[in-house]
């Protein structure tokens, strides 16, 4: 099946904006790598938390994070990598590979811009699981990911209502479902929601892949 959604229903939910990256960029233990910087993380390697500013993170098969929270022009690698906190990019990439990301109290992954000027970011996303409190996958501002054979949970009831169960909230970016993937919300499996700004259009495309909304509808617009 192959689904193609766009709505611009307005559901003035000026708190979907409350979340551009993870607090983990403001969290003093975190390593910070300023802009040109470039680190590896491999097995063995004791998991921590990292903030990126322009800088590349590869995590190899067997590496662990905390979480991450890449900003600015910053370059996200996993492969085989699993992550134990949010992992955020914000006007970055990231790709994902056979990789992990859970997170028990916040976003699984997120995908925005770096301020209400900044440039949309870009994930790719496979063969993965990822899971977070609220949400599983968030991508806004202009930003785009795409998952494939790929496993998204979102569960628990957050601040807000963007943040009450779902797999995938989309706000004012785009998103591709394919190859398999399934994304399960406890509330909603996909929240769309217009953003207000230029780019307000949010997009959504299903291609042989699942949408479950355990106690609601699949697709909430």
């Amino acid at each position: 099946m192959n689904m193609r959604i766009k709505s611009v229903t307005p559901l003035g939910l000026c708190c979907a904006f409350s979340i551009v990256f993870s607090l983990i960029a403001e969290d003093a233990k975190a390593i910070n790598l300023t802009p040109g910087q470039v680190r590896t993380v491999g097995p063995g390697v004791p998991a921590d938390s990292w903030a990126l500013q322009g800088a590349t993170l590869n995590v190899l098969p067997g590496g662990q994070t905390l979480g991450v929270a890449a900003a600015v022009g910053s370059v996200l690698n996993f492969s085989g990598a699993t992550s134990t906190g949010t992992v955020s990019i914000a006007s970055s990439t990231g790709t994902f590979l056979d990789s992990t990301m859970t997170a028990s109290t916040g976003i699984g992954l997120s995908v925005v811009r770096n301020g209400a000027a900044g440039a949309g970011s870009t994930a790719q996303v496979s063969n993965s699981v990822i899971s977070g409190f609220g949400r599983g996958v968030n991508v806004s501002g202009g930003s785009t990911v795409t998952l494939t054979n790929t496993q998204v949970t979102g569960a628990g009831v957050g601040a807000t209502f963007a943040d009450n169960g779902y797999g995938l909230v989309i706000v004012g970016g785009a998103a591709l479902v394919e190859g398999a993937s399934a994304v399960t919300g406890s509330n909603g499996g996909v929240l769309m929601i217009d953003s207000g700004a230029a780019d307000a259009t949010p997009s959504f495309v299903l291609d042989n892949s699942t949408i479950t909304g355990t106690a609601g509808s699949g697709i909430v617009v």
